[in-house]
């Protein structure tokens, strides 16, 4: 069951960033990537870090990015010349891009890194990091798919004079009746795969579902939905507008996704550990020639970051040795 008692409160975070004819993901751990041209940047501890895509994916000429999406920690994208799926990954300071297979025959890639091919008389579609052999899940090509969610599909629908917006129309399919355009640079499903919850608009309304339950989502403070970034430490980030200011908009989920589990906290400082880390080497040289000083001070971080992952663990193991008591008696 998902608790939506209470309305969602946007609140503008930033509205420097919105590419044009591009598109904004939100890693499980918090980072932003967003493409714009033949470019994919990373907003990462206040800075930007760009990757070319012409340089990066070469012997295709100008580089057409469709279908991107997050899934987890990484950003998957389709190349339109080359016709192969990509995977992006944030290892500071570099963006690292590889390939992970090429488009099959046929194979149609659609938004929010999703994909579908024509298997008899259905369709099938997968996320870009499943295999196409092995995975997938049929439907009737009645529909663009715009996500797919554990073993649930999203199919848009246009038509418009439908009561409801969202409806399932066979076992864990789910048709969203779209009233915007440009579908293929927005994410109108979302999903976790360490959460229960998928979070589906269609620009105008909000609903998560739990369960195969629906449940709609009141919200405040914008007035149109375009896509749906993310979900982190318990806030969900979209880009929206209010009265024609376009932005990137947090709410905090009060009753769902609250906090993070001690696991999920752990993992998103040793990510940050890492990151910066990695940062700390890149810098050395300069770091040198400015002096020990600096060193020191660049250290002096990574102990805190040391000590709150010391705290975290010493959480979890005094929760562990609670409840073990528990069982004992």
């Amino acid at each position: 069951m998902a608790d939506v008692s209470e309305p969602l409160v946007f609140e503008l975070r930033d509205d420097s960033i919105i590419p044009d004819n591009g598109h904004i993901c939100q890693l499980d751990n918090g980072t932003l990537f967003y493409s714009s041209q033949s470019e994919l940047c990373v907003l990462w501890n206040g800075q930007k870090f760009t990757a070319n895509l012409d340089k990066e994916c070469p012997g295709t000429g100008k580089v057409i990015v469709i279908g991107i999406g997050a899934i987890e920690n990484a950003v998957y994208f389709a190349e339109h010349r080359g016709r192969k799926i990509h995977k992006a990954v944030f290892e500071c300071p570099r963006i690292l891009i590889t390939v992970v297979r090429d488009l099959l025959e046929r194979e149609l890639v659609h938004g929010n890194a999703t994909c579908s091919r024509a298997h008899g008389d259905k369709y099938v579609a997968y996320r870009m990091d499943q295999d196409p052999g092995k995975h997938g899940i049929a439907y009737d090509g009645d529909g663009n798919a715009i996500g797919v969610a554990g073993d649930h599909i999203f199919l848009e629908g246009m038509d418009q004079s439908e009561q409801h917006w969202l409806w399932d129309s066979a076992k864990n399919t789910y048709i969203v009746n779209n009233f915007c355009d440009t579908v293929g640079y927005r994410t109108l499903v979302y999903a976790r795969r360490r959460s229960p919850f998928i979070y589906v608009t269609n620009g105008q309304y909000l609903a998560v579902i739990c369960n195969g339950k629906q449940y709609p989502m009141a919200y405040s403070g914008i007035s149109e939905i375009h896509s749906i970034i993310g979900v982190h430490n318990g806030r969900i980030s979209v880009v929206a507008n209010m009265y024609g200011r376009m932005g990137i908009w947090t709410a905090r989920l009060k009753n769902l996704e609250q906090t993070q589990t001690p696991t999920d906290k752990i993992l998103d400082a040793l990510h940050d550990f890492k990151l910066e880390l990695k940062q700390l080497l890149k810098e050395n040289t300069e770091a040198v020639e400015r002096g020990s000083s600096d060193i020191c001070s660049y250290l002096g971080g990574f102990d805190d970051q040391l000590v709150k992952i010391s705290q975290e663990m010493e959480k979890i193991r005094l929760q562990r040795d609670t409840a073990m008591e528990s069982l004992d008696d």
